[in-house]
């Protein structure tokens, strides 16, 4: 039986962005600093992994296999947390989340064998994908590109043949989920010419970012006719 409580906290669009901004930097620092694993596309590191079994190189099993399962482990961990400790998505909840993050990504640096540190990364990113299900209202996840890819062509193709300016907004935010992403990539592989393995903590700047924003929505709401679509 499917849980019936809503999983995930709701983003708004800004905050979303900056969250894909940050899982597109993550991936593109697992991929080029770490020993080319994806910290967030768990279907490459999939497809990897039944390579590697095909060829008998177990070295490279371990490899693809780490992150996978550190990913699982951080959709596990964040659905206990979101359901069990921080029910308030709004608030506590949001900013807790987003501190985790936080403190595994600044840990990551530290770590020197790769396969412990793409682990921790694609933990992070799990915990991403679960506690964040929602960017302005829209089913949407801010790790990967592939269900944003599709759903920004259904809404576009909507929004044109009815001409429903809320498909059009449905399309926009997929489509902006994707270019902030691929924005993030373009920043983690700048950075990653200039700090190496230090250049997580990039993520962790757009993460503290996001804390700042959603903290700011919090005093925003707090205060009669005061717009807080900023978090």
């Amino acid at each position: 039986m499917e849980p019936k409580k809503k999983l995930g906290y709701p983003l708004s669009i800004p905050l979303g962005m900056v969250l894909a901004a940050s899982a597109g930097y993550m991936d593109a620092y697992s991929y080029l600093a770490r020993d080319k694993v994806f910290a967030n596309a768990q279907t490459g590191n999939i497809m990897l992994l039944g390579i590697s079994l095909a060829e008998g190189r177990w070295d490279q099993v371990l490899h693809y296999a780490c992150p996978v399962a550190a990913f699982g482990t951080g959709i596990l961990l964040a659905y206990f947390l979101t359901q069990l400790v921080w029910r308030d998505g709004h608030g506590q909840g949001t900013c807790m989340i987003l501190a985790l993050e936080i403190a595994g990504l600044f840990a990551v640096p530290w770590i020197g064998p790769n396969l412990y540190a793409n682990a921790l990364i694609s933990l992070v990113c799990g915990m991403q994908l679960q506690a964040f299900s929602t960017v302005g209202g829209n089913g949407a996840a801010t790790t990967m590109c592939i269900g944003n890819y599709r759903l920004a062509l259904q809404w576009a193709t909507n929004g044109l043949q009815t001409q429903n300016a809320a498909a059009k907004q449905k399309a926009a935010v997929h489509g902006g989920i994707i270019l902030f992403f691929v924005l993030g990539a373009v920043g983690a592989s700048r950075v990653i010419d200039a700090a190496g393995k230090w250049a997580i903590w990039g993520s962790c700047v757009l993460l503290l970012l996001a804390v700042g924003m959603k903290r700011l929505s919090l005093k925003r709401s707090a205060t009669p006719n005061a717009p807080s679509e900023i978090g």
